[in-house]
């Protein structure tokens, strides 16, 4: 038998004003992250570009398809079949 879990009680309008908080703080993160990419060179673009690569080669079989491409294959199946008329 498990434990029994103390009851939490959520303040709705705290709740939302803490999400809202977090959205905003969110999409100061993504304007500064394009502010940042933006003001590379594309040598400098290119460098890290690689770094990246060659970090995950560990983990990569070039022999294996890529479980994002399948999953984004996937996706695309979907929408299409979900376009086609009955």
């Amino acid at each position: 038998m498990e434990p029994e879990r103390p009851r939490v009680v959520v303040d709705g309008a705290q709740f939302r004003a803490w999400l809202e908080d977090i959205r905003a703080a969110q999409a100061r993160i993504e304007q500064e992250k394009t502010a940042w990419l933006r003001q590379l060179t594309p040598e400098q673009s290119r460098a890290i570009y690689l770094a990246l690569w060659d970090a995950a080669a560990p983990h990569r079989d070039l022999n294996q398809p890529s479980e994002f491409l399948m999953r984004l294959q996937t996706v695309f199946k979907r929408m299409l079949t979900a376009d086609e008329p009955a």
